[in-house]
């Protein structure tokens, strides 16, 4: 039998997500970059144009995808408490929804999460 996860280790959970999420952004940004130094504009990657980000939830086996705006995403970010979600992944003893999309819900912790994974144990996250 598994240990039940704790509210600390759902929250990490999610911290490891949005990190997985943060690099996307990055990688839009280098793409962008690049095409400047070439020349180009890269339409293609308005930061209006919804993305597939990952969803945010406590579950570490969560596989599912959230369309959400690199601006909406940055946007909802700037306070380190909040996460995208699946609608229906939030866990009510560790946050409360604050905002609900067509594609996506927004929840706030209880409590404040990590604002980062480096210092967290490492764990495998097997998302197969």
């Amino acid at each position: 039998m598994s240990e039940p996860v704790t509210d600390r280790r759902m929250a990490e959970n999610q911290v490891v997500f949005r990190g997985f999420n943060e690099e996307l952004l990055k990688w839009q940004d280098q793409f962008k970059n690049l095409a400047a130094e070439e020349g180009q504009s890269l339409k293609e990657f308005d930061a209006d144009m919804p993305l597939y980000f990952y969803c945010e939830c406590s579950d570490e086996n969560c596989q599912k995808r959230i369309k959400i705006s690199p601006n909406a995403y940055t946007k909802i970010h700037k306070v380190k408490d909040t996460f995208t979600i699946i609608c229906g992944h939030e866990v009510i003893k560790i946050e409360d929804v604050t905002n609900k999309e067509s594609e996506y819900c927004v929840v706030t912790k209880h409590f404040h999460p990590p604002q980062s994974a480096d210092k967290l144990n490492p764990t495998k996250v097997d998302n197969k």
